[in-house]
């Protein structure tokens, strides 16, 4: 459980990479493009932003080179003294390392509590808008709801008032509920009635509240990443104004105004609304910083040139994704290095080596290399099973010794070859023991081992290893 915990930690850290790296390329260019290009239009690109925190394209590389079964599999080596930043890493490693050892379960135990915090206010305010809503009496407000729900075709969607909410507002994923706060029942004309209506079941047509809540569920995973609440709170900013953008489509310069003054009374008629809940979504939007953004676009006029403006839009949120994809599979090596469970920290000159006079007390184990054909193609995958009675040495051409058999963790790579004699020694019940030496080749890389024919076999009665 630990492992798996600790795997999907570290593909956050990299899907929070990605994302970070495509936020920084394409929010600068935003404020440019919304000039050509439909909020609507906005409103997707912004959400392929934050997908990029969640669905993991970098993987397709990992796939490819192979370090997606590697990292998980093999240790991942950091080694003294070979690169700048494994010594920064083995410093990082000694600084904090029991906070790196706990880091991925404080994650998992944060995501926990974030996704039942927001369950739980999700049925509580459902509860509430059961126990405390009530049907509108008023003939404006019914005759025009049927009239556009109509016009909509949807169904299982309820018009009630409340007063404990301070804004008109929908909620609900399969049952939809619009609800206008009771203060607000006689305080619009026909056509404002009207406007508020056609805003809310466009919400409701395009999927916002559904967008809205998977959105924040989505955001357990990122609930320590600043980044994605600003995204976020921008995708919902967005989605007011394409439905803002939506609702005065044709609208004369006059109707415009009404809309836009609209927006205006019904932030000054607003009662105290203790939650804002990111599973609803609301007339007069989140924030009051959003409230000159929409009104600058609902008056603004249409450019010319949409199509360009999209195409243009595109292109950089394309290049924004591989760009940021890209230098987050080039941190992945490093992400790992840091704080995956198969860290080895090595001094890289004393990694399980013994000296050639200690292992060549005996003269049976003297091995000379001159000797030895290394025929190619009789070469199978080696790996190592060691049992009480059975361990394993490979010895090199320059007279070392080692018993470090791990793999390291590598992304797909042409192996660099060395030859090695594999030393199996095994021991009998009778106290004597056999060792039987192969051919064997090693990549210098990441540690494979590859096993031939027999050179030969040595037999002691008793054992004096």
């Amino acid at each position: 459980m630990i492992a798996l915990i600790n795997r999907i930690f570290i593909m956050v850290l990299l899907l929070s990479i990605s994302g970070f790296l495509f936020s920084i390329l394409y929010l600068p260019l935003e404020k440019l493009a919304c000039r050509f290009a439909s909020a609507k239009f906005i409103v997707s690109i912004n959400s392929i932003a934050l997908s990029s925190f969640v669905i993991p394209f970098y993987y397709i590389f990992s796939i490819y080179d192979g370090s997606s079964q590697d990292f998980s599999d093999y240790h991942v080596v950091v080694s003294e003294s070979v690169t700048v930043s494994d010594n920064v890493i083995i410093d990082i490693h000694d600084t904090f390392g029991v906070i790196l050892q706990n880091v991925d379960v404080l994650w998992f135990i944060g995501m926990v509590l974030f996704l039942l915090v927001n369950i739980t206010n999700y049925i509580r305010l459902l509860r509430n808008i059961k126990k405390k809503s009530f049907s509108i009496k008023s003939d404006i407000w019914i005759e025009t709801f049927e009239k556009l729900q109509h016009e909509h075709q949807l169904k299982s969607v309820y018009l009630v008032t409340n007063n404990t909410v301070g804004i008109p507002c929908t909620v609900g994923l399969f049952k939809k509920y619009i609800i206008i706060p009771t203060t607000m029942i006689n305080l619009f004309d026909e056509e404002e009635v009207q406007y508020i209506l056609k805003h809310e079941l466009y919400h409701i047509a395009h999927g916002d509240t559904f967008r809205e809540w998977l959105v924040t569920m989505l955001n357990c995973f990122n609930w320590f990443n600043p980044l994605f609440y600003f995204l976020k709170n921008n995708l919902f900013q967005w989605i007011e104004i394409s439905c803002d953008e939506a609702v005065t489509k044709g609208f004369t310069k006059e109707k415009k105004e009404k809309y836009a003054r609209l927006i205006l009374r019904v932030l000054e008629a607003e009662e105290a609304f203790e939650h804002k809940h990111y599973y609803i979504v609301s007339f007069h939007g989140n924030y009051i910083a959003n409230h000159k953004r929409r009104i600058l676009k609902i008056m603004g006029e249409r450019k010319r040139n949409r199509r360009l403006g999209k195409i243009a839009l595109s292109s950089m949120a394309i290049l924004a994704m591989f760009t940021s994809t890209v230098l987050a599979k080039e941190a992945d090596s490093i992400v790992n290095k840091v704080f995956s469970e198969n860290v080895s920290v090595d001094n890289a000159n004393e990694i399980g080596v013994i000296s050639l006079e200690t292992y060549q007390n005996h003269s049976e184990n003297q091995i000379s290399f001159e000797n030895i054909n290394f025929i190619e193609g009789n070469y199978k995958k080696f790996d190592v099973k060691e049992t009480s009675d059975i361990s394993y040495e490979f010895v090199y051409q320059d007279g070392n010794v080692s018993r470090d058999f791990r793999v390291n963790a590598e992304p797909r790579h042409i192996h660099k070859t060395v030859e090695v004699v594999i030393s199996q020694h095994k021991k009998s019940s009778d106290g004597s023991c056999k060792t039987t030496y192969y051919e064997g080749k090693q990549c210098t890389v990441c540690g494979t081992v590859w096993q031939g024919d027999v050179i030969k076999t040595v037999t002691e009665n008793p054992c004096t290893h």
